[in-house]
């Protein structure tokens, strides 16, 4: 089941004439919602809007939408309906042959398998037709709900997503509340898992483990001061302070 192609085509504006389903999805401050309405003939017949729970994706929602929408032409027996939508990525995985969400796939067979005909039509977003804008205004209010019409798993990526904002939250908190680098942490205050240097001298001044005197005293209790012998030869003394390294310094920090 669910491995055939449901095609879609481009909006036309004589398209508006008919049973029309307007389709449109809404996030505001996290909260999700999606809602379709039925015009007829230019005419609001009858509309409903639904709340996702918070997680869910855009993308999602409108698929949700797209399943209300051919629920309701199954419900009322329409024996030939437009879905119209602006989410070119869930008409696109209708049309794929290769979908594995259940949920799209069901879609599909419920399309297949109906009587009437059900056309998927795309228009792209903020057109200022009356149905698009009624079905936008009503995704909003549907993101208003108090309560949650529609909850399931979350898909892997967000689990996968959700796993790294944890780990990336738990290394922030240990970075920034150690004793430790604090070098470093002047440099890179803030963790981040695609910054990853690999060059040798740069490496040295971000953790200040280098040619370093106040480094080399740590491990082999040389001597950490500078030979100019007015203060550690740290590498923020060496970069910025120390008047032996004057001239270098000009041409390479600056």
């Amino acid at each position: 089941m669910g491995g055939g192609q449901i095609s879609w085509s481009l909006f036309d504006e004589c398209q508006t004439f008919g049973t029309i389903i307007y389709i449109d999805d809404s996030k505001i401050q996290n909260r999700v919602g999606h809602a379709f309405v039925h015009f007829q003939e230019n005419d609001e017949i009858f509309s409903e809007l639904f709340r996702l729970f918070d997680e869910a994706t855009v993308f999602m929602a409108e698929v949700m939408a797209i399943r209300q929408a051919v629920k309701c032409i199954i419900r009322r027996q329409l024996r030939q309906a437009k879905i119209i939508s602006d989410s070119q990525s869930a008409l696109m995985s209708l049309a794929s042959l290769h979908e594995r969400r259940l949920i799209v796939n069901e879609i599909k067979d419920n399309i297949r398998e109906y009587l009437g005909d059900i056309q998927l039509i795309w228009i792209r977003a903020h057109r200022g037709f009356k149905g698009n804008k009624r079905a936008h205004q009503l995704a909003k209010l549907a993101s208003t709900k108090d309560h949650v019409d529609f909850s399931f798993c979350p898909s892997r990526i967000q689990i996968k997503n959700a796993a790294r904002r944890e780990i990336l939250e738990a290394w922030q908190q240990r970075w920034s509340g150690s004793s430790n680098a604090r070098r470093t942490y002047s440099l890179l205050s803030k963790v981040d898992s695609k910054r990853i240097y690999g060059d040798f001298f740069l490496n040295q001044v971000s953790t200040g483990h280098g040619a370093f005197p106040c480094h080399h005293a740590s491990l082999f209790g040389k001597d950490p001061q500078r030979p100019c012998r007015r203060a550690d030869g740290s590498i923020f003394h060496v970069l910025f302070e120390c008047q032996k390294k004057k001239d270098s310094r000009g041409s390479t920090v600056y």
